[in-house]
């Protein structure tokens, strides 16, 4: 499923940047990228385990997860409220 969904991703993305090229803004590649990268090493580590058969992530791992990705997000809804980070037109 994770590999379907990340294959799904990156050929939308992949076939509208080769329709239409678009421009990344240097600041969501130094905000969102080592977050991106910190939560894909997290959930590595998750899977590989160490007291159960690898491959598998427990409910608490799973709630810590969905934790960081609710607080990530809050924190991009009070920059965009306090003026600090504008949404795409």
């Amino acid at each position: 499923i994770l590999g379907s969904a990340v294959f799904n991703t990156l050929a939308v993305v992949g076939i509208a940047a080769a329709l239409r090229p678009f421009a990344v803004d240097s600041e969501i590649i130094w905000r969102d990228w080592p977050v991106m990268m910190g939560l894909s090493l997290l959930l590595m580590l998750m899977c590989l385990g160490t007291r159960r058969k690898p491959g598998q992530v427990n409910r608490l791992e799973a709630g810590s997860l969905l934790t960081i990705y609710g607080g990530y997000t809050g924190y991009l809804v009070y920059l965009v409220l306090q003026g600090h980070l504008t949404l795409p037109v």
